[in-house]
């Protein structure tokens, strides 16, 4: 069988013989491909082949306007006070080579973070004072923290996390790659680790401003609409399931709103709107609709509560109201071409 896997956020053909065959990557490189036509005699294949472009807008009071529109830009990130924007821009060929960069967002000015390194995914404190960010070397995930002003050299904080978010006390947490199954775990500034108790971790997702609870995709059983996404107590406690199957969803920065992404677009399982969910008190989770096998589909009523604000776009990052948000834009640019297969 033949078919599209996004590996290292990059789209590419796989194929797989049947019953017990190995996966197998058949294409690669800096273009994507999207859907596949086998021809009937099995000596060639029609795929969609381009570019993928990527740039970051904001809305507010003005409209909306794209803010960074070169490259690949991808991963923003607003700052606690809502004045600055952190964001990666895809600065080679390299399929994980991003550099971070800031923006104030009044003044329109933009400056590196982090010099000369590569990374794959960042954090910022809520101080905005240190820098987490991730590397890969030899397919292996470490983590590195320095000071945001760059007084100091980039430190080695601990090898195969990823996904890490910061804590309000400077410690780290994040998803652990080692050994059969990934986990949550908490690393301090020595290094030291202790795993955080959770439901089975696919990936992790966004980290209350307050600590207290981080969002984990568990991969459930493998049947249909069996994932799930839970709000794991940081310090202990019962995780709090949100939606299945999984549910984009997060916080603004002053921790006021809780967001969620709805709606979803079939080809790509990105959500195509954002509901904002005024909370109270802040870093609080709003009660759902009830979690049966569409859940997803069920927010309708969600939608209609008082107070709550539909934003047109998928992963909006809302600032200290639901005028102001921030969102990516995603183009791909392609052209049908046929591709002749070899056993």
């Amino acid at each position: 069988m033949y078919f599209n896997a996004i590996v290292s956020g990059r789209s590419h053909l796989w194929r797989q013989r049947y019953p017990d065959g190995e996966p197998e990557q058949i294409t690669a490189g800096p273009t994507e491909e999207e859907g596949v036509a086998v021809a009937p005699d099995s000596g060639s294949l029609i795929t969609a082949l381009g570019l993928r472009r990527s740039s970051i807008w904001i809305h507010d009071r003005t409209g909306e306007r794209s803010i960074v529109a070169e490259g690949y830009a991808k991963s923003p990130q607003l700052s606690a006070d809502g004045r600055r924007l952190f964001f990666l821009v895809r600065t080679s060929g390299d399929l994980d080579a991003y550099e971070l960069r800031v923006m104030n967002l009044s003044a329109g000015t933009v400056e590196t973070v982090v010099p000369g390194t590569a990374l794959v995914a960042y954090d910022i404190s809520r101080d905005g004072t240190q820098v987490v960010f991730s590397t890969r070397e030899n397919g292996k995930a470490q983590i590195w923290m320095m000071p945001a002003d760059r007084q100091q050299a980039p430190r080695r904080l601990a090898t195969d996390v990823d996904q890490m978010s910061f804590l309000p006390d400077g410690s780290v947490i994040g998803r652990s790659v080692q050994g059969a199954a990934n986990t949550l775990v908490r690393i301090i500034a020595d290094g030291t680790r202790r795993e955080v108790d959770a439901p089975q971790v696919h990936e992790k997702g966004r980290v209350s401003g307050n600590g207290q609870w981080a969002i984990v995709y568990s991969p459930g059983t493998g049947m249909i609409n069996s994932s799930k996404t839970f709000a794991v107590p940081v310090n202990g406690g019962s995780p709090r399931h949100l939606c299945s199957p999984y549910c984009d969803v997060g916080w603004s920065p002053d921790g006021q709103f809780f967001t969620i992404g709805v709606n979803l677009d079939f080809a790509t399982g990105a959500p195509r709107s954002t509901l904002v969910i005024p909370v109270s008190p802040p870093w609080s989770i709003p009660d759902l609709p009830a979690h049966g096998m569409h859940a997803m589909f069920d927010y309708a009523s969600l939608a209609e509560r008082p107070g709550v604000t539909t934003v047109p776009h998928g992963g909006a990052l809302v600032g200290t109201s639901p005028d102001t948000y921030v969102f990516t834009k995603t183009e791909f640019h392609t052209n049908l071409f046929r591709i002749p297969l070899k056993n």
